[in-house]
Parts: structure tokens; sequence; C-alpha cells
């Protein structure tokens, strides 16, 4: 096995609604010009919604929001040119997996202007990437209301 180093992100915050709270310090980290990465399933029931506006305030906010389950490389190449059009200083992850997969290969592939397929596998990927932040989701479904919990990776 190729040996290789793993460091850790500077920040993770947890709590519910943790991705309305930290906009101003996410938007100070990522820039004016923020990719925001989704899915349609997230974009339909609106839980993004609070998290773009607080966004907004501190950013422009270009939303993704066509990730897949097991996300093709025609959605992540796609992702990238969008993030390059709209010359994004930063890329947010929000949802599952595969939203948290095309986000931080988007911040790769932009930052660096590496070539996918040359970046793939372990320690492959050179960098630098664009500031990224993670925002894993999930719903709590009670009795009555769902409630968002997330947490944010602040990966710089």
């Amino acid at each position: 096995m190729k040996a290789f180093q793993f460091n850790t992100t500077p920040g993770i915050r947890f709590g519910s609604d943790y991705s309305v709270g930290t906009a101003e310090e996410v938007s100070k980290k990522l820039g004016n010009k923020i990719l925001f990465v989704t899915d349609p399933g997230l974009v339909k029931i609106g839980l993004h919604e609070k998290t773009i506006t607080e966004l907004q305030k501190y950013s422009e906010i270009l939303i993704f929001d066509n990730v897949e389950a097991d996300p093709s490389i025609k959605t992540l190449m796609s992702c990238v040119q969008q993030g390059r059009d709209f010359d994004a200083t930063g890329v947010i992850g929000f949802g599952g997996g595969s939203s948290m997969d095309v986000s931080k290969l988007t911040a790769l592939l932009i930052g660096s202007n590496e070539n996918i397929h040359e970046a793939w596998g372990v320690a492959n990927a050179k960098g630098p990437r664009l500031p990224l932040a993670l925002y894993p989701t999930c719903l709590l479904y009670t009795s009555d209301a769902a409630d968002e919990r997330s947490s944010v990776d602040l990966g710089g």
C-alpha cells in the first residue's frame, strides 16, 4: 500500500439548524461566490431554503441541485462547469453522501484544474482545491414535525 497522510478538518459544528447559524462564518471562509451542491429531493421539500436565505446575506449563491444517487461523471462535470462559469470562490455540499462526493470533487477540480481521471484514487489528487464546507443533513421525523439536524464541516 502506498503511504499517505490524513489531516482532519479545522472545525466541526453540530446542532439543530447549524447550517443557518454558521452562514456568516462559512461565507467568510468560502468567499463571495458560493456553489451550493445538493440533490433535487432536498430542494423539493425545501430543506435548503433557510440556509440559502442566510448565506445570501453574505455571498452570491449558485445552486446546483442535480445530484443523483451514485452520481455519474457527467453530473460531476456539469457541476464543475457551472461552478467555473460562475467563478465560484468556494463550494458547499448539502445533503447526503452523493452531494458530499460531488462537492468535494468539484472543489478539487475547479481549484486545481486537475483531470478527474488522473486525480482518481488514493493520494492521486494534488490540489489545491477551492474552500469547502460540508453540511451533511438528516431529517428526524416525529409524530407532528420534521426537524433538520446538520453538522457543518468547515474544510476551509
